[in-house]
């Protein structure tokens, strides 16, 4: 089962410069907002790959978004060919064999979303069912973690259901799942 961390809240409220922040983050291994601390990914055989998954008429600006939050000192390649939008950071301290950030359309067709392991998928806005379902499959054999970004007035209910289920699901330290989930409720 792979983590699963949603942030829900209203529109233009930050929430997808947050995740693009924490994507670097991750990326590079280092949270400012917590020194030392270390993200948990065995990118031992190889780089971390992270999927940024957006609406298609968002990608370039993903990419431009993404660059931009990369801090100085860090070598970075990016590619924008037409299906294949992805930055690669170089090997640094914080990962070994580097990271490769994928950008994702949800206008891509199914097999855009298989055949690669990953481990982490950041989701922006509402997606397909048939998207969320093959991501998830991804992060199984890395224990890979899911993060969600959404505004709660567009939210699906096939979407809302399983959130919940998940909160209910890990509510308890007691159940011994490999998981944690937060699930901003709100009445907006």
């Amino acid at each position: 089962e792979c983590r699963t961390q949603s942030t829900p809240g209203p529109n233009r409220g930050g929430k997808t410069q947050a995740r693009i922040q924490k994507c670097i983050a991750i990326a590079i291994n280092h949270d400012p907002m917590r020194p030392g601390y270390s993200f948990p990914f065995d990118d031992s055989k190889g780089p971390l790959i992270i999927w940024s998954c957006v609406p298609a008429k968002n990608t370039r600006q993903e990419l431009m978004d993404l660059q931009r939050r990369i801090p100085p000192g860090y070598k970075f390649r990016t590619f924008t060919a037409k299906g294949d939008e992805r930055i690669e950071i170089e090997p640094c301290a914080g990962r070994r064999f580097g990271t490769i950030i994928r950008i994702k359309s949800y206008s891509m067709p199914v097999d855009q979303f298989q055949r690669e392991a990953v481990h982490v998928i950041m989701m922006d806005e509402k997606c397909p069912q048939y998207i969320w379902d093959e991501c998830r499959m991804r992060l199984i054999s890395t224990a890979g973690w899911m993060i969600l970004a959404m505004a709660l007035y567009d939210l699906e209910k096939w979407l809302y259901e399983k959130n919940n289920k998940f909160d209910k699901k890990y509510r308890s330290l007691t159940t011994g799942l490999y998981g944690w989930y937060s699930w901003w409720q709100s009445h907006c």
